[in-house]
Parts: C-alpha cells; sequence; structure tokens
C-alpha cells in the first residue's frame, strides 16, 4: 500500500524510481568490484608465478655461467699442466742427452786409448826391429806419432760409427744417471 501512495504522488514514485535505479547500479557496482578483486587476485598470483619464474631462470642462467666459469678454469689448469709436463719433458730429454753426451765422450775416449794401445803393439816390435838396423830417433818419434794418432781416430771414428747403428731407441733405454754410473765403472 505504501508503494501504490509513492506511485499515485508522480514525485514520490520518481524519488522511488531514483532510488530503485540507484540499488540497481549498486549491485552492478558490487558485482564488478568483486569480478575486479578477483582478476586483481589472478593477476598477483600470474605476476608471483613469473616473478618466481624469472628467479628460476635467473638461478639457472647463474648456475650455467658458474659451470662455464668452472670449465675455463679447468681447462686453464689443464693448459698449464700440460706445458709443465712439455717443460718437464724437455729437460729430461735434454738431461738425457747430456748424459750421453757425456757416455759418449767416455766412450770414444776409451776405444781411441784402446787403439792406440793396439797401434803401440803392433808398431813397437816393428820400430824395434828398424831400431836395429837404422839408428834414426826423430823418425822412429814421427812414426810412433802416427801410429798414435791414426789409432786414436780409429778408435774414435769406430766408436761413432758402431753408436750410430744402434737404434734410437735401444740408446734411450738407459736412464742418464744409470748411463754415466755405467759408463764411469766400466772405465
Amino acid at each position: 500500500m505504501a508503494k501504490q501512495a509513492l506511485q499515485s504522488d508522480p514525485e514520490a514514485a520518481a524519488a522511488l524510481k531514483r532510488y530503485e535505479d540507484a540499488v540497481v547500479r549498486l549491485e552492478k557496482a558490487r558485482a564488478t568490484e568483486r569480478e575486479l578483486e578477483s582478476v586483481m587476485a589472478e593477476a598477483a598470483k600470474a605476476a608471483a608465478l613469473a616473478d618466481a619464474a624469472a628467479q628460476a631462470s635467473a638461478r639457472v642462467q647463474a648456475g650455467q655461467l658458474m659451470a662455464d666459469a668452472e670449465v675455463a678454469a679447468a681447462e686453464k689448469l689443464l693448459r698449464v699442466a700440460q706445458i709443465e709436463h712439455n717443460l718437464a719433458e724437455g729437460e729430461k730429454a735434454r738431461a738425457r742427452g747430456v748424459a750421453y753426451s757425456v757416455m759418449d765422450r767416455a766412450e770414444s775416449g776409451k776405444a781411441a786409448m784402446v787403439a792406440v794401445a793396439g797401434g803401440l803393439a803392433a808398431a813397437v816390435p816393428l820400430a824395434l826391429a828398424a831400431a836395429d838396423s837404422a839408428g834414426g830417433s826423430a823418425s822412429e818419434l814421427l812414426s810412433f806419432a802416427d801410429v798414435v794418432c791414426c789409432s786414436a781416430l780409429f778408435g774414435v771414428t769406430y766408436s761413432v760409427r758402431r753408436r750410430q747403428e744402434e737404434p734410437p731407441q735401444q740408446q734411450q733405454q738407459v736412464p742418464p744417471a744409470a748411463a754415466v754410473s755405467w759408463d764411469l765403472s766400466s772405465c
């Protein structure tokens, strides 16, 4: 009945209409607000997920960079170790060469002494026989010097030639210290 009374009065009817329209607009605004809150909550969740994904991606990238840096450091250490190994091998080869050089010189000296002794052993009887008949001391000295020089050259040449005929593997099988001690003990 109050509604009929308000509708019969045009001013009251217009106010009632405005009130009803305001209530409808208020309900629409509340529904829109709830929708907006729902959209905002979903956007916040999506932003949180995107942030988490970005952080995970950054962690993965940082891990990859660290792994790459560790690999690069390991490669550098490997290169340094290879260089040190090559230097040590070069030093070892140089020491072996020095030891073999000393051993070669000693062998050449021994061969020269053996050849000189053999040459003198062969020349002394001839020189004694010649001394009995001719008696020339200068010529005897020259012939002895000639025998000594020829024998020494023969001994050194023979020693060098024999070493050249040995295979390089056989020459390098004896460690340098053992080669020097063997050489000195066989003198």
